[in-house]
């Protein structure tokens, strides 16, 4: 035998309530008034190679591996010499001779 039917439907399920957004604070990641950072970097260029625009990369950067191994495979690889010669990879001498052919001084009037 089947149950009676029941003329009344089952209870409809409620919608949980919304949580509210916390709101990101509006205080700096940084404050203004910390120079420690802008010293360290300031007392670095002294240590820059000639023609050495960027920080020299660690050891086992994924760029640094590639033009390296780029200009061991071809030497007179333009790219591999710039970006090396910008990264401070080079010895003294050889970013040297690079500066003055990548950036040679103007000419004044």
């Amino acid at each position: 035998m089947k149950a009676p039917k029941s003329d009344s439907k089952p209870a409809a399920k409620s919608k949980p309530e919304a949580k509210p957004v916390a709101k990101p604070s509006k205080t700096p990641k940084t404050s203004k008034t910390d120079k420690d950072s802008d010293e360290e970097t300031k007392e670095d260029d002294g240590d820059r190679m000639p023609g050495q625009r960027f920080a020299t990369p660690d050891d086992g950067e994924g760029l640094k591996i590639f033009y390296e191994t780029l200009y061991e495979q071809k030497p007179g690889n333009k790219f591999a010499e710039k970006w090396l010669l910008e990264h401070g990879l080079f010895s003294m001498e050889k970013a040297a001779q690079l500066v003055e052919v990548y950036y040679p001084a103007k000419k004044k009037k």
